[in-house]
């Protein structure tokens, strides 16, 4: 977990400059792991330069929270990645038995949602090993499509660095092809830099950063102002 003398400087250079949106998704994991996750959320809504705060989860973790304290928190836009909303598939896809447990969870935080005339934007990002059409019919996703979430869908696949090697994904989910030279900067790099829990400040979000610190690394946090 960031310590906590990372998180504050972090914010507190951010404000300095203006602020806008926070991202509260690590490279690699999933945020609500950090037990003060919704204190740091509430942290960054007492600034005023801080419009917009989000996060992508696999939602396993958000009855931990509960739905009401995480739509009180602050949040603005959450997004659920998950394969689907079919059990056989998400365990082949995530390879993980929490199926039931994520399934509730988005219900629950859709349903809170609604009560509130939808403050939050909540999107379904759609990661399966099935076709787009078969996956919107299965039984489980019509009471997820009642509350019309933004629906996200991807079947092209980053090789994160070559651990993900071809042969290894349904064959619906196709491994992206990189160009050998590319002639205009990554659409990554304008998403604004990261600060990682350690503090060493990246130039950007990619996935790729995380073996790529040596070239990413512009500074650490606690040693320079953002």
């Amino acid at each position: 977990f960031m310590p906590e003398d990372i998180f504050r400087k972090a914010v507190a250079d951010y404000v300095s400059i203006g602020g806008g949106s926070v991202c509260l998704t690590p490279l690699v994991g999933d945020a609500l792991i950090d037990p003060h996750f919704l204190e740091r959320v509430r942290y960054l809504r007492r600034f005023d330069c801080i419009d917009r705060i989000f996060v992508t989860t696999n939602a396993i973790l958000l009855d931990r929270f509960g739905a009401e304290n995480g739509l009180d928190s602050g949040v603005t836009a959450i997004n659920i990645s998950t394969a689907g909303f079919e059990e056989e598939m998400y365990q082949r896809v995530y390879r993980n038995q929490s199926y039931k447990r994520m399934y509730h969870n988005v219900l629950d935080l859709l349903a809170c949602n609604a009560k509130r005339a939808q403050p939050l934007t909540i999107a379904i990002c759609l990661r399966p090993d099935r076709s787009l059409d078969d996956v919107l019919k299965d039984k489980d996703f019509q009471p997820i499509l009642r509350y019309k979430p933004i629906l996200d869908f991807t079947w092209s696949y980053s090789t994160a660095n070559g651990r993900l090697r071809p042969g290894q994904l349904a064959p619906l989910m196709k491994i992206r092809t990189m160009a050998e030279v590319k002639r205009e900067p990554c659409v990554e790099l304008f998403h604004g830099p990261i600060v990682p829990a350690n503090g060493k400040v990246l130039a950007c979000t990619c996935l790729a950063a995380m073996d790529a610190e040596k070239d990413l690394a512009i500074g650490h946090i606690l040693e320079k102002s953002l």
